[in-house]
């Protein structure tokens, strides 16, 4: 059984050999969005439909401006939308050392904090670090910090998460191309 043991930036090196590929994604890999996210009204009001978000801010103009806002406002996961294509790119990134057929990645853990509302209109960034990676025999917690901005540069929010990567007792299926009734 692997001891259990908690990798950082400074020590990796001392760790792996520079010729040894990495088994996990190590501390300090930063991944950015490679494109900025328009945020829809429509994405809000399904988004706030979905989790069962009933302040009318998240639906109705007219509500969100009496409320102060510029236009509707998502609600504070809504960040999720986001940062899911990063999530998934650190997971199955070419030499990350996750193996998606052999792994599931389990969310264990999220804090948000808002620095604005993130409303309609708005275009967003985003950035994730790894901040630490913590093996647990065959599985891995990932620890993440994710920054959403807008394309002028504004704070939205950032994210704190931990993902626990465990191995499957059998091999997974692919991912299907889109989700949803048939």
């Amino acid at each position: 059984m692997t001891a259990n043991r908690t990798v950082d930036m400074r020590i990796v090196p001392d760790v792996l050999p520079a010729s040894t590929p990495p088994r996990w994604p190590h501390p300090g890999l930063v991944l950015r969005s490679d494109d900025t996210y328009i945020v829809g009204r429509e994405k809000i009001r399904e988004f706030a439909r979905v989790i069962l978000a009933i302040d009318p801010a998240h639906h109705d103009v007219d509500a969100a401006q009496k409320a102060g806002y510029a236009d509707i406002v998502a609600p504070p996961t809504f960040t999720a939308v986001v940062t899911a294509t990063l999530i998934r790119d650190m997971l199955t990134t070419p030499g990350a050392g996750i193996d998606m057929g052999t792994h599931t990645p389990i969310h264990v853990n999220e804090k948000i904090t808002v620095a604005a509302p993130i409303l309609a209109g708005d275009v967003l960034t985003a950035s994730m670090t790894i901040t630490s990676v913590t093996e647990r025999g065959d599985a891995v917690f990932l620890d993440t910090e994710t920054r959403l901005r807008t394309a002028a540069g504004e704070s939205r929010s950032t994210v704190v998460s931990s993902i626990l990567v465990a191995p499957n007792a059998e091999s997974a299926r692919p991912e299907p191309e889109s989700v949803g009734a048939r």
